[in-house]
């Protein structure tokens, strides 16, 4: 994944196929590429977040077993990429070691803990509102 390409239309291409075939390999290898770009390019994936959701959300109620899993796999991967990128945005790491510090920071650290808690909670309330305007929008 070194060489550019243009991402979008690879996206349309995927998500295209994946609803408009009925075949179960064809539905899978979509999923796979799906899951493989997220993990692969994070960062240009986050772009495309809000595109996927209702093609993935829509998918959840395909009748292959195999097929759901993958969609829950690409769910869940897209779940701890904002979680990962909101924790980077707080100013902590990826493995959560700074959260011990901030745990043990003393009576000083409750007004700015207070805003981060209001500020997560905003972004939680976002992204829920998110994902149930994909599903009404099935």
């Amino acid at each position: 994944t070194k060489a550019t390409f243009e991402l979008r239309r690879l996206l349309e291409t995927l998500t295209t196929e994946l609803l408009a075939k009925d075949d179960v390999p064809t539905k899978m290898a979509c999923l796979r590429w799906i899951n493989m770009l997220m993990e692969k390019r994070k960062s240009d994936m986050n772009a495309f977040t809000e595109s996927l959701l209702p093609v993935l959300l829509r998918t959840l109620s395909d009748p292959s077993d195999a097929v759901v899993l993958l969609d829950l796999q690409a769910l869940s991967r897209i779940s701890i990429n904002k979680r990962l990128e909101e924790d980077e945005d707080e100013g902590g790491d990826k493995k959560g070691t700074d959260k011990g510090k901030r745990r043990f920071a003393g009576k000083g650290a409750t007004a700015s803990k207070s805003k981060a808690s209001s500020g997560k909670e905003e972004r939680e309330q976002v992204q829920f509102q998110m994902v149930l305007n994909a599903i009404l929008n099935l």
